[in-house]
């Protein structure tokens, strides 16, 4: 049975992430607008439909939004975020202009681009966003979300390729 402040912790998550979807409706739709979506997958670009592209950008930056813990202290940087760009799977948004955001973190952001790295069927640890020279992290997402990009053909994933059970990935 989860503790009190689990349950609020996960109410104010999950607020936050219906707060942001309604907004995002409300305003016409699909975050693929605002986002150039790139994808490398075995140090290859992959080619996305417009269906994909927009889950693709819609699911990564719902990802982002329900991250709710700061981890760029311990691991942004420049380095790092070249680092994932030379990587062997990625996906990368970039966006037209920064924008603000709000995340789980209950802190309002500045975005332009999110980079999350990926391996096959390995939960990613992070998610990075980058505004201008500055990285940051985030972590501790809902992986509900994360399981949809297992629904774009494109990327190859298994049928849940991030499933989780007890911490561990399958």
């Amino acid at each position: 049975m989860r503790s009190t402040s689990s349950k609020v912790k996960m109410y104010v998550i999950f607020a936050s992430a219906i707060s942001v979807l309604t907004v995002n409706l409300l305003a016409g739709g699909s975050w693929a607008c605002a986002y150039k979506v790139i994808v490398q997958k075995h140090q290859k670009p992959v080619k996305l439909s417009e269906k994909s592209t927009a889950s693709c950008a819609d699911t990564i930056h719902d990802l982002l939004v329900s991250c709710s813990v700061d981890s760029t202290d311990s691991v942004a940087g420049n380095q790092r975020w070249k680092d994932i760009l030379a990587s062997d799977f990625f996906i990368h948004l970039v966006g037209g202009e920064s924008f603000k955001l709000d995340i789980a973190t209950k802190e309002t952001i500045k975005v332009r681009e999110i980079l999350l790295p990926l391996a096959d069927n390995k939960t990613p640890d992070y998610v990075f966003v980058r505004d201008g020279n500055s990285v940051r992290a985030y972590c501790k997402y809902d992986p509900r979300i994360l399981e949809k990009l297992g629904s774009i053909p494109e990327l190859g994933f298994s049928k849940k390729p991030f499933w989780v059970s007890h911490g561990k990935t399958d």
